[in-house]
């Protein structure tokens, strides 16, 4: 089964509510979960851990487990004894000391950082203003060498700056950048939990400084209360610590489906719906692929529905429902459950194939037929040359010739010497009367195979609708000379000889056509009915001819015979309106002489229309009195 489902939209939180809104400062209105959650999101998703069937899902690293740290962090390479600064006690600032490092030619750039970085740390007497400014200048030689991709040197910056400045969001938040990239996903995560929290103690520092600028004469307990307020208030928006353990557990969850870990992908997403409670559709989603992967498919069922009901408008979640059903040979219900998705995405071309293969399964070839036209008219990559052209050839058989025009097209724009396409799309054509461009794609047909008696028969018909005769009967000469063996060859010499015959028979009769028209511009209706029944004898498919019928037969008013000629050529070209108009004018004739007539017989009189009396003296029976070979 071909399932092509789009990755399901992260489940998304509230947003805080108006009075954290009001009462944090602007660095800080977007929501701390939205915030860090997507870094800690996409760290797990993008450097999934390692994991093997034997391993076990680490517990939680509590930060408070972590040691603060009180040595500089120094990477394996030992660097050069350093130079500290000179005895007079002089503050020396961290600039000077970049720039001199940077001036080592002799180490490599990572080298002068770290070397850089170890004096700012160990220089005495620095204030709390250098040192936070010292920390920013580490914080940007580190970025520079996290563009670079030296992970290593980059770490070790970041933990300096946090030793000159440990309260600085932003250094835990490159760190833990940094340790996402080198694969430390566990520790990265308790930099972003701790940057969180130093966001949240920020924010409340600030909004106290806030109230008590604004109004200094507001005594102390209030200044107390409104912070618990306002502490409480936080706290109720921020993430917990089982959120973040459940997010980290959802991400294990993800990197064992990709790996097929199924049993331990289990365990991660029933860890996470403990922690989390039955509130996140994406668990119960992930839950039931491990499910169905371990072949346990009414836990699968149970989890995709419970999936349903959190999100119900998920339409990839309804296409593995339905691969569940049909597994269990629920057809009927596999169905629904892809139409389901079809309509919450109409552009969803694996559920359209899957539901195909159903229907086939079901002995219901034309619903297949329609959802496999639907797949490949979506991603027409999935099907080859000739699968287009046997879907054309299917939806043509049904009469969906629209449907069977783009097949056959995408089935030459794969491969444009496939004679047999062009061949089909000029049949179909044919059959909208578009015989123009059905001869330009039998042409094409034939130039790839000259020998094919299908092929230069579908050219053949092309032109005999198209009444070039001539061609026509060379190309039918062409067919009844080639070596055809077989009960369909016999066909198919038969047809050509039959149509070879009626080639040369309509030669005839576009001779008797010209004659007959000659004669009408001459005034000789008679002479002129003659030949044009002559021409319609041998070519009784002719419009044309059977139009010219009736307007000389109106001429000489025989009424009913003109009638019956034009019903036969609209009959034939029923696209041609000039038959219609000139049809409806003969039955205005027609009403306004026996109109005439019966006024006249009112009236006795001797006198009789001349022009019944020149019909009356010719035998319509009687040849003309010329001789066409």
């Amino acid at each position: 089964m071909r399932i092509s489902p789009k990755p399901i939209p992260r489940h998304r939180l509230r947003p805080p509510s108006n009075s954290l809104l009001v009462h944090l400062p602007p660095v800080i209105m977007l929501n701390q979960v939205q915030h860090y959650l997507t870094k800690i999101n996409f760290l797990l998703a993008n450097q999934p851990p390692q994991l093997s069937m034997n391993d076990k899902i680490p517990d939680r690293i509590h930060l408070e487990s972590v040691p603060t740290a009180k040595t500089l962090y120094l990477p394996s390479t030992q660097a050069e004894p350093l130079n500290l600064p000179s005895s007079n006690g002089a503050s020396v600032s961290a600039a000077d000391h970049f720039q001199s490092a940077s001036q080592s030619a002799s180490q490599s750039e990572a080298a002068v950082a770290i070397k850089t970085a170890e004096r700012l740390v160990l220089l005495p007497n620095l204030a709390a203003s250098d040192a936070e400014h010292a920390s920013r200048e580490l914080l940007q030689q580190g970025n520079l060498l996290l563009q670079q991709g030296q992970l290593d040197a980059a770490i070790t910056i970041y933990r300096n700056a946090l030793q000159l400045d440990p309260t600085s969001v932003e250094a835990y938040q490159h760190l833990a950048q940094a340790l996402s990239n080198q694969g430390n996903l566990e520790e990265a995560a308790v930099c972003y939990r701790r940057a969180i929290e130093l966001t949240a103690l920020t924010a409340t520092a600030n909004t106290l400084e806030a109230n008590a600028t604004a109004n200094p004469a507001q005594n102390h307990s209030e200044i107390e209360a409104e912070a618990s307020l306002d502490e409480a208030e936080t706290e109720e928006e921020q993430p917990l610590p089982w959120f973040e353990e459940a997010a980290f557990y959802l991400q294990q969850g993800k990197a064992h489906c990709r790996i097929q870990n199924w049993d331990a992908a289990i365990t991660a997403c029933e860890q996470a719906i403990q922690l989390m409670g039955p509130k996140t559709a994406e668990a119960f989603y992930m839950l039931g692929q491990s499910y169905q992967g371990k072949g346990r498919l009414d836990d699968a069922k149970r989890s995709y529905s419970q999936a349903l009901r959190l999100q119900p408008k998920q339409a990839e979640v309804y296409a593995y429902l339905a691969s569940v059903y049909s597994e269990q040979q629920e057809f009927t219900k596999a169905i629904e459950c892809y139409k389901q998705a079809i309509s919450l995405n109409p552009k969803f071309a694996g559920a359209y194939w899957a539901m195909g293969e159903l229907w086939q399964k079901l002995g219901n070839q034309e619903q297949a037929t329609n959802c496999w036209y639907q797949a490949l008219q979506l991603e027409p990559d999935w099907g080859t040359a000739r699968e287009h052209w046997r879907l054309g050839t299917a939806l043509t058989e049904q009469g969906k010739l629209r449907e069977a025009i783009l097949s056959f097209t995408q089935a030459i724009s794969f491969d444009p010497n496939f004679a047999e396409a062009h061949h089909n799309l000029g049949i179909v054509l044919g059959k909208q009367g578009k015989w123009q461009e059905a001869l330009k794609c039998h042409r094409q047909a034939v130039e790839q195979d000259s020998n094919n008696p299908q092929l230069l028969a579908g050219l053949g018909r092309a032109l005999v609708a198209l009444e070039a005769w001539e061609e026509a009967s060379a190309t039918y000469q062409h067919v009844t000379q080639l070596n055809l063996n077989g009960a369909q060859g016999y066909a198919v010499f038969q047809h050509a000889l039959t149509q070879l015959e009626y080639c040369q028979r309509a030669i005839v009769a576009r001779s008797y056509h010209h004659m007959a028209e000659g004669l009408c511009q001459q005034g000789k209706w008679q002479e002129a009915i003659l030949c044009y029944r002559q021409a319609a004898e041998r070519n009784p498919r002719s419009a044309q001819i059977q139009a010219g019928l009736g307007k000389a037969l109106a001429r000489l008013e025989q009424w009913d015979a003109a009638v019956a000629a034009y019903q036969q050529a609209m009959e034939l070209a029923p696209d041609q309106t000039q038959y219609y108009l000139e049809f409806g004018d003969i039955l205005i004739q027609r009403e306004q002489l026996q109109k005439q007539r019966q006024r006249s017989n009112s009236q006795p009189t001797s006198h009789t229309p001349v022009k019944v009396q020149e019909a009356a003296k010719i035998d319509s029976t009687t040849e003309p009195t010329f001789t066409l070979l």
